[in-house]
């Protein structure tokens, strides 16, 4: 799904962009993506009511874990930068 790529353009010049962060970002939008066209998400994951619950929750969940996916490989790599300039490496 394009949830996918929403991180990548909104947090670009916000978060170190990585590759891993990328691809997990991507990765992880087209698999719930897949899923969700698949049928393999339990109803009970719906948020609220009526037919479009279990796509309201997909999208919620999904952005939260491509943001997530997209984010920490950032964080990570910028700490470690830091680090290495504290230590002068």
């Amino acid at each position: 799904m394009v949830m996918g790529l929403a991180p990548i353009f909104i947090l670009h010049g916000i978060i170190k962009p990585t590759r891993l962060g990328f691809h997990l970002s991507f990765w992880i939008g087209i698999a719930l993506g897949v899923a969700f066209t698949v049928g393999i998400i339990p109803q009970h994951l719906g948020i609220g009511t009526g037919e479009n619950a279990l796509l309201l929750a997909v999208n919620l969940y999904g952005l939260i874990l491509c943001t997530l996916g997209y984010v920490l490989p950032g964080l990570i790599a910028s700490i470690s930068k830091t680090k290495e300039r504290e230590l002068g490496l």
